[in-house]
């Protein structure tokens, strides 16, 4: 994961793509914000075994293992979701980050798990920053995560940050998850020499583009946000080794959200064989990012134009509560579940 420098900004192809160091906006009240994360499982089970037990995440509100049982959808739900039926899900914290992880399965989804490849547009990466890259590594391959990365091990990678170690996984549903360690001195102990809670210190999302300039418009021209990207397309071979990729490029950028928000990563890849997802919205292998909004009303007269698509059975907003909820598709596949919180009496 490459961070996005902060620096004068050089602009091209419009407002919404800046390419080169770019300085990071003023943050905004009323700016959106990503709240959390939604995997959509086909295997909750296998899901909590990943995550948790493996990975080592915990929740906030209790042992995720306490809701791996069905329950009945809400009408709210058939109307976002597209199904009927039962669901189930958990969520976990992942410490130095703000986000959730909410994992759910539909019993009424129709669709299967996909073949999912990283440079598949609508591919969606956890990239985590860890302090014990090996001791995770050693972990999820023991227990039947599959390696993606070239030779199995963390290879050295370079980008403008530093130096780091990067190795990518495939979790039990087809989601990549990566696994980040920077070079550098050991994080200091925990009070009174302690060792860390925590072999995980933050999280970012990545998902891949099938167009970084056609993607770029979409989240401009719906949500007022800018795409900031690094630099052009590039074959290094250590970057590659951690996709588990041979002679392809990739080039990276970045929506950058205002605040505590981490941006969300975008990777376009070329020189490689590509198939979009685009999978249905409660189908395994779709991923739905919770992004808190205002004027939701506008937005979903922006839709169109944008390049998305509104997914809601009933066409729009759906109401639950003081929330208001529209999930929209992206030109890629991904889904994003817009929300509006009304003000209370």
């Amino acid at each position: 994961m490459k961070p996005i420098a902060r620096a004068t900004a050089l602009i091209v192809a419009g407002s919404y793509l800046m390419f080169g160091q770019a300085a990071q906006p003023a943050p905004q009240s009323n700016a959106p914000t990503i709240l959390n994360i939604l995997p959509v499982s086909g295997n909750l089970d296998q899901a909590e075994l990943f995550y948790h037990r493996l990975l080592g995440l915990e929740s906030d509100i209790g042992d995720p293992r306490a809701r791996l049982f069905w329950y009945p959808q809400k009408p709210f739900i058939d109307d976002m979701y597209g199904v009927t039926g039962n669901n189930r899900n958990f969520f976990l914290r992942v410490p130095g980050s703000d986000l959730t992880i909410e994992i759910t399965q539909f019993s009424g989804a129709r669709g299967k798990r996909l073949d999912t490849r990283v440079q598949d547009p609508g591919a969606v990466q956890l990239i985590f920053t860890v302090n014990n890259i090996d001791l995770l590594s050693d972990w999820l391959t023991k227990g039947g995560a599959k390696v993606v990365t070239a030779g199995g091990k963390p290879v050295h990678v370079s980008d403008q940050a530093g130096t780091a170690r990067a190795i990518l996984f495939k979790d039990f549903d087809g989601f990549f998850v990566k696994l980040v360690e920077r070079d550098g001195p050991p994080p200091p102990p925990a009070p009174n020499g302690a060792p860390p809670n925590s072999f995980i210190t933050g999280v970012t999302i990545g998902v891949t583009v099938d167009d970084t300039e056609k993607t770029a418009r979409f989240y401009h021209d719906l949500l007022g946000m800018d795409v900031k990207a690094e630099s052009p397309f590039t074959g290094d071979a250590k970057q590659m080794d951690a996709f588990g990729l041979k002679g392809a490029q990739f080039r990276e950028s970045a929506v950058v959200f205002p605040e505590k928000t981490p941006p969300l990563h975008l990777f376009e890849f070329k020189g490689v064989e590509r198939k979009p997802l685009h999978p249905g919205v409660a189908d395994p292998d779709s991923v739905l990012i919770r992004i808190l909004l205002h004027d939701l009303d506008i937005v979903m007269t922006k839709v169109a134009g944008a390049g998305g698509q509104i997914m809601d059975i009933s066409g729009g907003i759906t109401v639950f509560g003081r929330n208001r909820f529209l999930i929209v598709t992206d030109p890629n596949g991904a889904h994003l579940q817009l929300l509006e919180r009304t003000p209370g009496p």
